[in-house]
């Protein structure tokens, strides 16, 4: 899983040809996609890109330009200024930035002018457009981002977002994307993740939280100290990790353990047994 994420991170920052560079992270409440979407942002600027990320809310699905005014909410007044001034006033208008003059603000202008402003950004580095929760991104932010991600083809413009669903065939993607529209792209269900963890696999990460030592595995789970490396061994390869520690904060990270502090049933974590 850890390797995939990185995979995916990676070609948010590939510049084209003709495809859109997206990862789609899919699944049901409490599968993690939350906790995989904050992952992928930290290494995305770990690698050095800017992202411009927003978590909407469903009560704020009703207020226009909610998503985008968080998304760019952390571009500088420098930033803004390269717009061409009619796109900039729009913009600024759209994102509460200025007193609107009475009109509301042409969608058209608003759309160009983001997109101008996100052309202007991946000029210096590559941009990651990241918005957890899209279900929630109230509609004239989700327009435009598509119209943003749609004319970013040949820009170094990745987007990163996570979405209730099922995976299954047919389920809404934002933004009208689909596998033709991004080649370059990854579509992540937590569900089927998790399920690539084997039975015994899991039971070996669960119990490496509780300190035991590869024998005191093997002993609890009947088995010889030998199979119990050699999940380890799948176990890292799958997490990305090379010890246990790792290991177990990366699968806590994935929502394939509980969180750091607490068992499932609510008991301390033992200090872990290297």
């Amino acid at each position: 899983m850890s390797r995939e994420l990185d995979d995916a991170v990676v070609r948010l920052g590939e510049r084209g040809p003709g495809r859109l560079a997206a990862a789609v992270i899919q699944g049901e409440t409490g599968t993690g996609k939350t906790t995989l979407w904050r992952e992928a942002v930290a290494r995305a600027r770990e690698r050095g890109y800017r992202v411009l990320a927003c978590r909407p809310a469903e009560p704020e699905r009703t207020l226009p330009f909610a998503g985008l005014t968080d998304l760019f909410d952390g571009i500088t007044d420098a930033e803004f200024g390269r717009l061409p001034g009619p796109q900039r006033h729009a913009l600024d208008v759209a994102l509460l930035r200025t007193t609107p003059d009475g009109a509301p603000p042409d969608p058209r202008a608003v759309n160009v002018a983001a997109l101008g402003l996100v052309r202007s950004l991946a000029e210096r580095r590559p941009v990651v457009l990241a918005v957890d929760d899209t279900q929630w991104l109230d509609p004239a932010s989700a327009g435009v981002l598509d119209y943003v991600a749609r004319r970013s083809l040949e820009h170094a413009v990745g987007l990163l977002v996570a979405v209730r669903g099922d995976g299954s065939r047919g389920a809404p993607i934002p933004f009208g994307l689909d596998p033709d529209r991004f080649a370059r792209g990854t579509v992540i269900e937590l569900e089927k993740e998790k399920r690539r963890l084997t039975g015994r696999e899991h039971a070996v990460l669960t119990l490496l939280v509780g300190g035991l030592t590869a024998t005191a595995i093997a002993h609890r789970l009947g088995t010889s100290p030998r199979t119990v490396h050699k999940h380890l061994e799948n176990l890292y390869r799958k997490l990305g990790a090379s010890d246990r520690l790792t290991a177990v904060l990366r699968a806590q990270r994935l929502g394939l353990l509980p969180g750091a502090g607490e068992t499932g049933t609510g008991q301390p974590n033992r200090p872990i047994s290297r």
